[in-house]
């Protein structure tokens, strides 16, 4: 599916993190599927969503602020753990660590 218009709620692009806020209307059948299509989207692309209702923010904006810190500090950590215990250093003759 394509979404050439689309508009966020809130973007965090270095973090890779799509903050939306949803109304009572996203609670709807049709807006569901649509939701999770543009979840789907931009999951492909690479791109985390959080959603919160309108009552989350208004009523308990700690926890969704919370939620957001988790979401970025999780993200933060995935970017800086090595794919192999071996890609942080190169080894060489004698199995010493060579500096790069």
């Amino acid at each position: 599916m394509r979404y050439k218009d689309t508009l966020w709620t809130f973007a965090l692009l270095t973090e890779k993190l799509v903050i939306e806020i949803d109304g009572d209307y996203h609670n709807e059948e049709e807006q569901v599927k649509y939701d999770n299509a543009r979840t789907a989207w931009f999951n492909e692309l690479g791109l985390q969503v959080l959603r919160f209702t309108n009552n989350e923010i208004l009523t308990d904006i700690n926890s969704v602020l919370n939620r957001i810190t988790q979401a970025i500090e999780e993200r933060s950590l995935k970017k800086r753990s090595p794919t192999s215990p071996f890609s942080a250093r190169r080894r060489g003759p004698g199995d010493e660590a060579k500096k790069q």
